[in-house]
């Protein structure tokens, strides 16, 4: 089934039972542990915990750091195999079968395993607090990632001469790829930091410069020319690797100017809160202003209007929308063409999106004649401007 066309459509069919054998799976090695047992033999099952965790996690950590790969890298992959699973359980019970394993070990088995998956997310909850460890200890830091160093440096990868006034991009992903596109049209210098250690060694093949490791990394913003760069864009699709970046970042340099990419409004406070000269941009926010814009135009409302309309929209943030539930009535002509006379004598533009802006809530679905008036009468003098 999996060689037919149909695989995918099995899969997600099948995706259901798959959830529910894996619970009884688990149930059912539960069931084979003796609750006495833990009891009786507290200290021999902490032993084989300390074990089963130590022993997995070491090896693993330093095999991925032994291929050159950062240390959140090796941290993560570490976290996430430290723990034995289903095919320790098999191989016990064969083993328990076949007499070359006894009672008392299979118990001690199935009670490591279980403990050891228990407190895999606690392993997971650790990994930054070891990094940042491991952070302040730039000789280890950089024992561990030596491997790595090659591409961790300018040196031979993007010219000898220093970098000044550019910009440091840190990730690479869709977003990424976008404004280096843009910088590299315009001729504007940058630098690329990413994990991707494919990405770096293409980029660096392009001649262009790019740098592999965390981007919160001190020494790695360091080698990006922290100290002379115009502004940092942070693309990072995890908050909490965007906060250290902005941390570090504005520690090292604290004039430098940075562009963050954000997914809450949560993340949007606390950036503007603890560091100035920050623009953070909402995903989803610009997404909702784009389709808000584009929604009205489908309605017929003008493009200087939709953008004053999207533009308020944007101010507001996230809050709930405001709507209009008074009644209409026939005074509603009177009432926009006050607004346009309020326009033609406001004093800035942004006066004249205010203007705009509270209008628009008494002009849904009306087609008044001053629509057109409105939208056009919007230049600071009052003169007409053409309709796009």
């Amino acid at each position: 089934v999996s060689e037919s066309d149909m695989s995918h459509q099995a899969a997600a069919d099948a995706l259901p039972l798959r959830d529910a054998f894996a619970v009884l799976f688990f149930v059912s090695v539960g069931m084979l542990l003796d609750p006495a047992f833990l009891l009786a033999q507290p200290l021999a099952i902490l032993a084989v915990l300390l074990l089963i965790v130590g022993v997995k996690w070491s090896t693993k950590f330093f095999i991925v750091a032994a291929f050159g790969y950062p240390l959140r890298t090796g941290l993560t992959v570490a976290a996430g195999l430290a723990q034995i699973g289903e095919f320790s359980f098999i191989l016990a019970s064969l083993g328990l079968t076949l007499g070359l394993l006894p009672m008392e070990g299979f118990q001690l088995l199935v009670a490591g395993a279980l403990l050891s998956i228990t407190i895999n997310p606690l392993l997971f909850g650790a990994i930054t607090p070891i990094e940042a460890l491991l952070r302040r200890r730039p000789r280890l830091a950089r024992l561990l990632e030596r491997r790595a160093g090659a591409l961790a440096t300018l040196e031979g990868g993007a010219g000898k001469e220093p970098l000044r006034g550019h910009a440091i991009l840190c990730g690479y992903g869709r977003v990424g790829r976008m404004i280096a596109s843009a910088l590299e049209r315009r001729g504007f210098p940058y630098v690329v930091i990413t994990q991707d250690r494919r990405e770096v060694e293409s980029l660096r093949d392009d001649g262009l410069a790019a740098l592999y490791g965390d981007a919160s990394n001190p020494e790695l913003l360091e080698q990006a020319g922290i100290h002379e760069a115009r502004t940092i864009i942070v693309a990072i699709a995890d908050p909490h690797a965007t906060r250290l970046v902005v941390e570090r970042a504005r520690a090292a340099n604290e004039r430098i100017s940075l562009v963050v990419r954000t997914h809450s409004d949560a993340e949007v406070s606390h950036l503007q809160t603890v560091s100035g000269n920050v623009q953070a941009v909402h995903g989803g926010r610009e997404l909702a202003v784009q389709m808000t814009r584009y929604t009205l135009r489908r309605f017929g409302v003008s493009a200087t209007e939709a953008e004053a309309i999207a533009q308020g929209l944007r101010r507001r943030g996230s809050g709930e929308p405001h709507i209009d539930r008074r009644p209409r009535s026939g005074g509603g002509r009177s009432t926009i063409a006050r607004l346009v006379r309020r326009s033609r004598r406001a004093a800035s533009h942004d006066e004249i999106e205010t203007v705009i802006d509270d209008a628009a809530p008494e002009d849904h679905g009306i087609a008044h004649p001053h629509r057109d008036a409105l939208s056009t009468k919007t230049d600071v003098r009052g003169d007409p401007v053409a309709r796009p």
